[in-house]
């Protein structure tokens, strides 16, 4: 732990261009994509430059996870008898 405090500084960390960044950026999220078995829409408007996605409904890895209870089904589990409460 004293050694990472009282230690010799890090390398400072590099300063990307405009083009290193947009290179990386476009590089990382065509990988992700190409990943995904249900892609997200990608609308590009010519006129402003804007690039928007949207995204599926459900993603792959959030189908493996249990679905929100309902809102009556909350209700009357928090009943001792599992009646509605009034």
């Amino acid at each position: 732990m004293w050694r990472l405090i009282m230690g010799k500084p890090r390398e400072e960390a590099k300063v990307e261009t405009q083009r290193e960044t947009f290179e990386r950026l476009t590089k990382e999220l065509g990988e992700l994509m190409a990943t995904m078995p249900t892609k997200p829409v990608v609308t590009i408007d010519p006129n402003t430059g804007l690039v928007t996605f949207e995204a599926p409904e459900q993603f792959q890895d959030e189908a493996l996870s249990l679905p929100a209870p309902d809102a009556t089904e909350a209700k009357t589990a928090d009943t001792p008898d599992g009646k509605e409460a009034a």
